[in-house]
């Protein structure tokens, strides 16, 4: 019985190391129809997985819900499609009460609103994934803002940027349970003036705010920011890995998927010439499926060997 354990926890712990990354990349290419789509690459090794979609506008904003294994795209035609984003599937695609060349749009993380920043002074809750419910406009204005990018914390703390060139600072917002409304917890100001999506590595407090030839680092529990510094590098967006971030770099005119650790070193390089106008990322963090098939048959036969020792 004890081998049976041991060798079964030694399986086990094999397999927390081995891990799957698919990045998806949604592109708003040449601004046509066939050009907007969703890139997809594996994120250990790099490798381009073809891409699906097709959008009659620019993409505003991308969210991800894993457990039904789908992507949501929001367009400026005012469009919100749901995809399968193993299959390229499209699942549903019904009109939305918002859009914007120039928006944003973040989903809660226990997906029940979703957050529209229009280059405005204060930031439009819906519900979510049923938009055309209604909004609720209860988050506290902040004056001379211009919000046009944000992130959820959790599901009651709010992060928004305002890119305005007068007062360029960051807000974070506590919000009710019921997420209806929000007020002012604590102001930035900062100096990056850039719209890119963010990412929050919540065991070290640090949300990446990708910008050209550096990344705004925001520390929010500590109310505090620095740079980290990319020379020769526009950055644009960025999506968690296992270890840290990805992001897309822009060199010379062509953009690549960069993968960084948590303590912004440089761990890979890939696709370049891809990806032709970034929008949004998301990623899908899991075991890797081959992993996964290897600890069920391990276990099985441990067991089944055990039996026969019983016998």
């Amino acid at each position: 019985m004890r081998s049976v354990l041991v060798v079964g926890l030694a399986i086990v712990g094999s397999a927390a190391q081995a891990s799957f990354e698919l990045v998806m990349v949604a592109d708003n290419g040449n601004g046509s129809f066939a050009s907007r789509k969703i890139h997809r690459f594996d994120g250990d090794s790099g490798v381009y997985l073809g891409s699906f979609g097709g959008f009659g506008g620019n993409i505003i904003g991308t969210h991800l819900n894993k457990t039904t294994n789908s992507m949501f795209v929001f367009t400026s035609d005012s469009r919100m499609a749901e995809y399968n984003y193993n299959t390229g599937a499209l699942v549903r695609s019904y009109a939305i009460p918002f859009g914007s060349p120039n928006g944003f749009v973040s989903v809660r993380p226990d997906q029940s609103r979703a957050v529209y920043l229009n280059n405005s002074s204060q930031p439009q809750s819906y519900a979510f994934p049923d938009v055309n419910s209604g909004v609720n406009s209860s988050f506290q204005s902040e004056p001379l803002a211009n919000f046009s990018s944000g992130i959820w914390l959790n599901n009651n703390r709010f992060l928004a940027h305002s890119n305005g060139a007068l007062n360029e600072q960051v807000v974070t917002y506590n919000v009710t349970p019921d997420g209806l409304s929000g007020v002012i917890s604590s102001t930035l100001v900062v100096d990056i003036n850039y719209q890119s999506q963010m990412s929050y590595m919540a065991e070290i407090d640090t949300v990446v705010h990708p910008g050209s030839d550096r990344f705004l680092v925001y520390f929010p529990n500590a109310n505090s920011w620095g740079f980290v510094s990319t020379p020769g590098v526009s950055n644009r967006h960025s999506t968690l890995a296992h270890d840290g971030f990805f992001t897309m770099g822009n060199r010379g005119g062509a953009w690549s998927l960069d993968k960084y650790d948590s303590t912004f070193g440089q761990r890979g390089q890939y696709g370049s010439g891809i990806v032709v106008n970034p929008a949004s990322m998301q990623s899908v963090l899991a075991p890797e499926p081959g992993t996964i098939l290897a600890l069920g048959a391990g276990v099985a036969a441990l067991l089944k060997r055990r039996r026969r020792s019983q016998a």
